[in-house]
């Protein structure tokens, strides 16, 4: 579903539809897995330029649930993107719940730089509140985002000179709805 525009809805009943079906999807996300071996990565790429590849079992069975993961990613990030664009128009009035969803898929790695700014933009006491237990969490951060552009991970990064989670500065709002 895409979100966003005249769809002959109230505004509101769209965000609430949105948020949840963002937590739908995140739930179906399987857990970050380890790193495959440099042999499988190397296999992944072959096996993207060369279609008719010859592979195991075992390798269709790693490659089929990558692509799973990735489809179920993507369709995360895609609502979160749909999320920042209805908080951006101010209509999400469950701003709780879309932080501990934004919190949440950091927490997963399914896009850290896009949660935290999501967050940033739904300022206090929600957003402000999830950074500050995102900086807390050790574990956020330490491996890439899913995203697929993510080599980049200033925003949702270790600074490992400090140690520290590096955020964008909160920013307060004085919107009535808060």
């Amino acid at each position: 579903m895409t979100y966003g525009g005249d769809h002959g809805e109230p505004q509101e009943a769209r965000a609430a539809a949105l948020l949840g079906e963002l937590e739908a999807a995140i739930a179906v996300v399987p857990p970050r897995k380890s790193l495959w071996p440099d042999e499988l990565e190397d296999l992944w790429d072959r096996a993207q330029e060369e279609p008719g590849l010859p592979l195991t079992d075992d390798q269709r069975q790693h490659f089929a649930a990558r692509r799973e993961d990735w489809e179920a990613s993507f369709k995360a990030q895609r609502l979160l993107r749909s999320l920042q664009e209805a908080v951006e128009r101010g209509e999400v009035l469950d701003v709780a719940r879309a932080a501990a969803l934004a919190e949440t898929s950091a927490r997963r790695g399914l896009g850290v730089s896009q949660d935290i700014v999501l967050l940033r933009d739904l300022g206090r006491p929600h957003g402000e509140q999830a950074l500050a237990r995102l900086v807390k969490d050790e574990s956020v951060g330490e491996a890439a985002d899913r995203t697929p552009a993510s080599g980049s991970r200033s925003c949702g990064s270790r600074n490992t000179r400090r140690g520290r989670l590096v955020l964008p500065t909160v920013k307060s709002c004085s919107c009535p709805r808060w």
